[in-house]
């Protein structure tokens, strides 16, 4: 009995193929918009700094603009397409230069997560019930009950905030991998 319950369901669903899932999903209007915004944040963080316009750590407070002395911030420009910021620096070159800085962490911290997860996991599945696993269980279990943006700035605060992104890769790399 069973065993014709198993044949009949097998008949009735074609298992997809990468190229049929493929072929579906660029179907998907959500798909295709979504690849475009992620391949043109790529595009913009891995050559934005070759195309921005300004050098973004330049401080220029005081410039001349159309024959007068002028003090920053500066209004969007010709010269300066999203304007400046008190200090004189271009918005749209920092923006390109951030954006690999923002790639780089969230790549980094990605990566982490994965391997962290992966590690921990195997660990409490090849000793499973043991002490390690019920340790790794209730980690997991108080990290899902505890706000991840709370303990991820406190985590940052633990590394030490001066330490820069690399505080931001670990704060994002212990609270994720959950």
């Amino acid at each position: 009995r069973s065993s014709s319950a198993g044949k009949g369901s097998e008949r009735g669903m074609k298992p997809q193929t990468f190229w049929d899932r493929l072929v579906r999903a660029v179907q998907d209007r959500s798909f295709i918009i979504g690849s475009i915004m992620v391949t043109m944040f790529v595009l913009v963080a891995v050559l934005g700094p070759e195309v921005a316009p300004h050098n973004p750590y330049l401080r220029d407070r005081i410039q001349t603009i159309d024959g007068q002395l002028q003090r920053a911030p500066f209004p969007p420009s010709d010269r300066y397409p999203m304007g400046t910021d008190d200090q004189g620096r271009d918005m749209l070159s920092m923006l390109l230069h951030g954006a690999r800085q923002t790639l780089v962490t969230a790549f980094v911290a990605m990566m982490m997560r994965l391997l962290l997860g992966l590690l921990l996991g195997t660990l409490a599945g090849w000793w499973s019930g043991s002490l390690l696993d019920r340790a790794i269980t209730a980690l997991t279990e108080f990290l899902a009950a505890v706000p991840g943006l709370i303990l991820a700035i406190l985590l940052v605060f633990a590394v030490g905030i001066r330490r820069g992104q690399i505080a931001f890769i670990v704060a994002l790399s212990l609270v994720g991998w959950g």
